[in-house]
């Protein structure tokens, strides 16, 4: 078992604890079993339906602001097929055991389990992610773009439609409706607003000649509307009908059935992701029924059925009424009159989330098939004759070991014809020891680290370098070095063996230097700390005990905002402008086999603490 695997069952099971709790809570609440403790509202969604389809817009924004529509539409995607991919697995699972459940447990938790998805965007964040696919769903190059497109286009083609028809079906019921002024229908709807916590709620309630049930339209608070149709009601009527669209406003079911409609669009293709989302539906309106009718009797439930029977009606889009369609009438009005003590389904709610969580993400796509000459050096402008590996170390356990290199062509020949990919999805590729390499190209110096499964690639020359990651189809292969090529057989540098190299820091305030004990190469030996503390010099200095070779590349990591510099220095160079942060200086040396390898100086400049 991996520690990413660990690390993930973690924050699963926490998250499936927190679900537990919170529908075992709200049960509580709502079913009235602990009386007297009503300090918050009873009525409140299980999870907000916006939360995915807000992230997955606010994700795409923020890549066009970086990459440009395009790359960020194949990103956002990308990121997407995944999730989704996993999201029409559990649909079609969900689907034939929905019978099972609603025989058992609530409806209430029977309407969660349809949007226990939404909270899988916690997948996206770095603490979830997999170490690894387990199947990779490669396409070719040319028809990535065709792909791509035609899905982009069924989803806003399911996105316009459903928000079409709910826009022209809300000016229709809207348009002609008039607020309510009776007082006796007014005094049941504020009386029910204050037992349900709503009186600071902005909800209207109108009525329209152009319904035939009552119903609440909209998707957002402000411009949601109860609507009844102009028929005459009892009073104990009228509070069954606005007691049901009440509950569901506070749950915010309009934004559970965007969000059903919204993984529909990214699922066009998948009838059976079609048949969920009605299915959905009739647990929602279910769920509704149930809160309706707790603790009445049997009469109070056959004239909320007979409600049902002669008010069924339409609702399209995002709205939800007292009776949508004839399909789901059988099935709701069952419930009504034959209703069972079923449990909360708190565990079973908390089990489904963690499978849920903890098996998504190992799907996934490639795309973009190319080679390791073609992105380390061809993309760049790069001669492989003009590069040299400056460094090769492998973290073994605790510590690094460091390999010098002294014959780079076949190594770089190797590197050159490395199948490569792109991947969606979130992954570490954490499964094996690291390589990492510094490589000395003619813009500065890159950073590459290779597992046995993939490659992540940094361009250490720019201002805020940032890694592309590959995947390695074939592997690395490049441990076999050392036994396939008997030329690059390599010389292992004991990790506590003296430094060859050392340099002396040296502070300087307007003339007045002061010279520091001498910092070491270091990529090995961890806790060792060497700065300058205190007022910040106008310049540093460093001496070494060698000659580098080649001109020195200094990286400095900002202490306030992280962001991280480069240059290149000469040399020559007798002193550099200094400011707080973490230095790293390199400098390339020559080897005691005639080779040349990389070394590495870290020291600080900051306040005392």
């Amino acid at each position: 078992m991996t520690t990413d695997l660990l690390i993930r069952g973690f924050f699963c099971a926490i998250l499936s604890l927190a679900i537990v709790w919170h529908v075992f809570s709200r049960y509580d609440e709502e079913v009235g079993s602990e009386s007297g403790r009503n300090e918050r509202p009873r009525f409140l969604p299980f999870i907000p339906g916006g939360y995915m389809p807000v992230m997955i817009l606010v994700l795409e924004l923020l890549a066009i602001l970086d990459y440009g529509f395009r790359d960020a539409t194949f990103l956002t995607l990308g990121l997407c097929f995944g999730l989704f991919l996993h999201i029409g697995l559990y649909y079609a699972l969900l689907l034939p055991l929905m019978p099972l459940l609603r025989r058992h447990i609530s409806a209430r938790t029977c309407a969660l389990l349809w949007l226990l998805p939404n909270a899988l965007i916690f997948t996206f964040y770095d603490f979830m992610e997999v170490s690894k696919p387990l199947l990779i769903l490669r396409i070719p190059s040319p028809w990535l773009e065709i792909t791509a497109g035609v899905w982009l286009l069924g989803i806003f083609a399911v996105l316009f439609w459903h928000t079409a028809s709910h826009l022209i079906f809300r000016r229709r019921i809207l348009h002609p409706s008039q607020p309510v002024t009776d007082p006796h229908i007014l005094a049941v709807w504020n009386r029910l607003r204050d037992e349900l916590d709503l009186s600071k709620a902005k909800f209207r309630l109108v009525t329209s000649p152009m319904t035939a049930t009552p119903l609440t339209i909209g998707l957002f608070r402000r411009s949601m509307r109860v609507v009844l149709p102009p028929k005459a009601y009892t009073q104990e009527e009228l509070e069954l009908i606005l007691r049901h669209e009440l509950i569901h406003l506070v749950r915010e079911d309009s934004l559970a059935k965007f969000f059903l409609i919204f993984c529909t669009a990214m699922c066009w293709f998948n009838p059976l992701m079609w048949i969920a989302m009605k299915k959905s539906a009739q647990d929602l309106e279910r769920s509704c029924d149930e809160t309706v009718l707790l603790s009445t009797d049997i009469e109070t439930r056959k004239r909320y059925a007979h409600l049902i029977l002669r008010t069924a009606g339409d609702g399209r889009g995002f709205t939800t009424c007292l009776s949508a369609s004839a399909n789901s009438l059988r099935y709701r009005l069952r419930s009504i009159m034959t209703p069972t003590t079923r449990r909360s389904g708190a565990l079973i709610a908390g089990l489904v989330f963690f499978l849920l969580c903890i098996t998504s993400g190992y799907v996934t796509l490639a795309y973009h098939q190319t080679t390791g000459g073609e992105v380390i050096f061809a993309k760049e402008g790069f001669d492989p004759a003009s590069c040299q590996i400056a460094h090769l170390d492998v973290l073994d356990d605790s510590y690094h070991r460091v390999y010098h290199i002294p014959n780079q062509d076949a190594f770089l020949t190797h590197l050159s014809s490395l199948p490569l990919e792109e991947t969606t999805g979130n992954y570490s590729w954490s499964d094996d020891q690291p390589i990492t390499m510094l490589m000395k190209t003619p813009k500065g110096v890159m950073g590459l680290t290779f597992t046995h499964h993939s490659l992540k690639l940094t361009r250490l020359w720019e201002d805020s370098p940032e890694s592309t990651t590959y995947h390695l189809p074939e592997g690395a292969g490049l441990m076999e070095f050392v036994t396939v090529f008997p030329a690059l057989r390599v010389e292992l540098t004991d990790p506590q063996s003296p430094r060859h190299v050392t340099a002396r820091l040296t502070a300087l305030w307007s003339g007045n230097n002061r010279e520091y004990d001498p910092i070491y190469e270091n990529p090995l030996l961890e806790g060792e700390q060497h700065g300058i503390f205190g007022y910040a010099p106008t310049g540093i200095s460093l001496d070494f005990t060698e000659q580098p070779l080649s001109p020195l590349t200094l990286i400095r990591e900002d202490w306030d905002t992280g962001i991280i510099t480069t240059q290149t220095l000469s040399t020559e160079t007798s002193s550099i402008p200094a400011a707080y942060g973490r230095y790293t200086l390199l400098a390339t040396f020559s080897a005691p086999d005639g080779g040349c390898y990389l070394a590495q100086f870290h020291f600080d400049i900051g306040e005392i603490d």
